[in-house]
């Protein structure tokens, strides 16, 4: 028998267990798209802040990569400055500092660089004479291995005393480091003492790459007759300012002898100053070191010009030239064989990327500092021109923070009062409109003294603690202060909240203070500060501090 009841009904009224599955699983997945609606929503807020952090970090990376842009272009901005260059040309001069430290150049950091640039730049030079200083004190830093910083002082001196141009720098310091021992004064040594002989070998006529070639032979043989560099630096230092005096010059003119005249005679000819000198030196005093030494009168040149003008170890120095294993450009290719060169090598390359980067967003960072200054700087003078705005909001930084960290409410509320009251009332400015508006306070006329009025257990009797605040709003009475006298001026000026109740501190109350304050359009409220009270943990100086700059000066 067929039925028309419909499908999910059966005789026993049982439920349909298929069909109640079917229709609690359609359920639970519209609840499922609802809360999954409901999660995005809420997460919207979310996902704006992450947005906000994302552009706020990415901005601040880019800053700080134009930062370091601007910090890797600052020496070659110097650099140009120093060189009298425009200002427009220090890019330039700052991508011909990278390709200087390329691996074919002086395979040096740019940091090196940089430091030789500063030492060797002045306002003589063309750009491209720079280049070369650097390029050469580079390599011959590399070649032998002495800090690029003395070689690059030696050469400064070499070029500003002796007229060495940077274009000849590199096969004359070749030679002062092949020539001579070694063991007798090193290249270190060279360079440590050249910077201070400089001027001194100028006077005498040394110049160019000879007269920097004739000063290092000079120190070599001093090293032979000395201990160390500095005595063989000092040894040549007196040889030098001796045939610079003019006591000694006329003890030459007194034996018959110009020695100035003769020793440019002598230098056109291809002649050390210091051999001509070692040579009138012997003419006049012969084998006789009582006449050498009252012709010079100084033991050490009299060792230095007797050892010049007898071995001839020093013309052979000086006209040394190095072989072509031992100069400066094999000792650099030969230093690069190294496998720490390779190391150093990418390590400059990888610096030199990363500054590109940082390059590309110099312009925008130097727009963005040229307003950010700007606007620093109107703050400053928007401070300068009122310092009592600004003195007025440290006090309510100051109160603020001091009436919060008090235990008892009420002495947040005082706080918070005595700190506006400063901020709003205190300044200058409110003191004079004060003055010039409000009228002078008359005098009270005489009368008999009133009966005072009875005093509420409250208010006459010591309070305990935690009681003043509910005992004045129970009683509706005011817990006042002792009237100062009349004639104490270090009480200080009357308080603005009421000229006649100045707040301070009696002297007999040894620091303890009830203040009364009277709100607008609420009975009385006494409010009790007592330094004895365990629920107080402020000392009067705190409490003066959150109030004002004193408790005898005004709120």
């Amino acid at each position: 028998m067929s039925s028309n009841r419909p499908t999910g009904a059966n005789d026993g009224g049982a439920l349909d267990i298929g069909a109640l599955t079917r229709l609690t699983s359609s359920s639970d997945r519209a609840s499922d798209g609802l809360t999954q609606m409901a999660t995005s929503a809420l997460n919207i807020p979310t996902t704006l802040g992450q947005g906000i952090q994302m552009a706020i970090s990415n901005a601040k990376g880019i800053y700080d990569l134009g930062s370091k842009g601007i910090k890797a272009e600052d020496a070659a901005y110097q650099m140009a400055f120093d060189l009298k260059m425009d200002s427009a040309e220090a890019p330039k001069l700052n991508l011909a500092l990278n390709e200087l430290g390329e691996r074919d150049k002086t395979n040096l950091s740019r940091d090196s660089l940089n430091g030789i640039g500063m030492t060797l730049a002045n306002d003589d030079i063309s750009s491209e004479e720079f280049k070369q200083g650097i390029l050469a004190v580079g390599r011959v830093t590399q070649a032998t291995k002495a800090s690029y910083e003395a070689v690059a002082r030696s050469a400064r001196k070499a070029h500003d005393d002796l007229k060495l141009g940077y274009g000849d720098l590199q096969n004359a310091m070749g030679i002062l480091n092949d020539m001579g021992d070694p063991d007798d004064l090193d290249f270190d040594a060279l360079m440590a003492a050249i910077p201070n002989l400089t001027q001194l070998a100028q006077n005498l006529g040394m110049s160019g790459t000879q007269g920097l070639v004739d000063l290092g032979a000079a120190l070599k043989e001093a090293g032979t007759l000395t201990e160390s560099p500095i005595a063989a630096s000092a040894m040549v230092s007196e040889t030098l300012k001796t045939l610079n005096s003019a006591k000694t010059r006329s003890a030459f003119k007194d034996a018959g002898i110009d020695l100035k005249a003769r020793m440019a005679e002598g230098k056109a000819n291809g002649i050390s100053e210091l051999t001509v000198a070692a040579q009138a030196a012997r003419e006049v005093a012969g084998d006789d070191p009582g006449k050498l030494s009252a012709l010079l009168n100084a033991p050490q040149a009299e060792m230095l010009l007797s050892k010049i003008g007898t071995d001839g170890r020093f013309e052979e120095m000086r006209k040394h030239k190095p072989e072509e294993k031992d100069s400066i450009d094999a000792l650099y290719a030969k230093r690069l064989e190294n496998p720490q060169s390779t190391t150093e090598t990418i390590d400059n390359a990888t610096k030199r990327f990363g500054d590109s980067i940082s390059l590309a967003f110099t312009d925008i960072i130097a727009n963005v500092n040229t307003g950010l200054g700007s606007l620093i700087n109107w703050g400053a003078e928007a401070a300068e021109n009122n310092p009592n705005t600004i003195r007025a909001a440290g006090m309510v930084a100051v109160g603020v923070p001091i009436a919060m960290a008090a235990a008892p409410a009420e002495i947040a509320a005082v706080a918070l009062v005595g700190a506006g009251t400063i901020a709003l009332g205190m300044s200058d400015d409110v003191d004079q409109r004060r003055s010039q508006t409000s009228p002078p306070p008359t005098k009270p006329a005489e009368s008999a003294p009133a009966t005072p009025p009875a005093q509420s257990p409250q208010s006459s009797q010591p309070l305990l603690p935690g009681e003043g605040y509910g005992g004045a709003r129970r009683n509706g009475t005011p817990i006042t202060l002792p009237s100062p006298p009349a004639n104490d001026a270090s009480l200080g000026s009357p308080s603005p909240l009421d000229p006649n109740r100045p707040l301070l501190a009696d002297p007999t109350t040894k620091g303890k203070v009830d203040v009364s304050i009277t709100f607008a359009n609420a009975p009385p409220a006494a409010i009790s500060t007592r330094s004895d009270s365990p629920q107080v943990a402020v000392t009067t100086q705190t409490f003066s501090a959150a109030l004002g700059p004193s408790m005898n000066g005004p709120v």
